[in-house]
């Protein structure tokens, strides 16, 4: 495999790949992105996980609230996460921007990032594999993303040597 991207990364070249790597790393951060936001924050922060997280906290309190109260938590969170997520979004936009013109930072930023977001994928699919759930497209399609451009970083670094 690692030979076919070489030949991929010699036929795109050092300007293209350079030009295209923050792009598609932007990609697989909104695929990512899209895929907490709509998937994974609703089933890890519902109304019932939030009921319950009260409960345990003071139970007196919990019994004193409604159904809509316990969602309106819930949504108040997946929000703020949210939120927080398109800052990290718009961070990365700087990142992958000054990346483009091979700002020395960047790169090795973006280099960081992808390798751990390779790894982060590769144990997560390894999990789901364990629990026999189904490995979501997005998850599969922003590790390809991430992976292309962490390998291609890490063959035109040893080209410069």
């Amino acid at each position: 495999m690692i030979s076919f991207l070489n030949k991929k990364y010699a036929q795109l070249g050092d300007p293209t790949f350079f030009r295209l790597a923050p792009v598609l790393c932007f990609l697989s951060d909104i695929l990512v992105f899209y895929y907490v936001i709509n998937k994974q924050l609703p089933k890890m922060l519902g109304a019932k996980t939030v009921k319950f997280a009260i409960t345990m906290q003071n139970a007196s309190v919990a019994r004193n609230m409604t159904q809509t109260d316990f969602e309106d938590i819930s949504l108040l969170m997946q929000n703020q996460i949210a939120f927080a997520l398109s800052l990290f979004l718009v961070f990365h936009v700087i990142i992958y921007s000054l990346a483009a013109f091979k700002k020395k930072w960047p790169l090795k930023y973006i280099s960081n990032y992808t390798f751990f977001g390779v790894i982060l994928t590769v144990i997560e699919v390894l999990m789901i594999f364990f629990q026999k759930g189904t490995i979501s497209p997005y998850t599969f399609v922003s590790l390809l993303g991430y992976g292309f451009v962490y390998f291609g970083y890490k063959y035109f670094r040893k080209l410069e040597r």
